[in-house]
């Protein structure tokens, strides 16, 4: 999903749907199956932000985090070297940031069944 208080164009965060809220995981508590999942999802949603990178640009792919403790996560967003600091740091970009990360990351429905054959591989 795009991240609602991206920091960088395109900014994703690729998570399982349950949680333990309130109660901190760490990406390695995931089952090898769940996180086997997740990777293959951020591998999918990285070619499209990819696409959009310019010659300066880079997908900064980001595992775990600190800043949601109760659910492991992939963030993956577009940035230049060294400004992956700034994750942590610094204001938000809006709402149309968010928008325009939707339009990049929308699967076609072909792409969906690539992605959908690409997931019962690891199953």
């Amino acid at each position: 999903m795009a991240d609602r208080y991206a920091k960088f164009p395109y900014q994703v965060v690729v998570a399982p749907k349950d949680g333990s809220f309130g109660e901190t995981v760490r990406f390695s508590d995931l089952s090898r199956y769940t996180r086997r999942t997740l990777h293959e999802v951020a591998d999918a949603v990285e070619e499209k932000i990819a696409a959009q990178c310019g010659d300066t640009q880079r997908v900064i792919t980001h595992t775990e985090g600190f800043g949601v403790p109760d659910h492991a996560h992939i963030v993956l967003f577009a940035a230049e070297r060294k400004q992956g600091e700034a994750l942590y740091t610094g204001d938000s970009l809006g709402q149309l940031a968010v928008q325009n990360t939707l339009d990049v990351i929308t699967f076609t429905p072909d792409e969906f069944q690539d992605l959908e054959k690409r997931l019962e591989g690891i199953r």
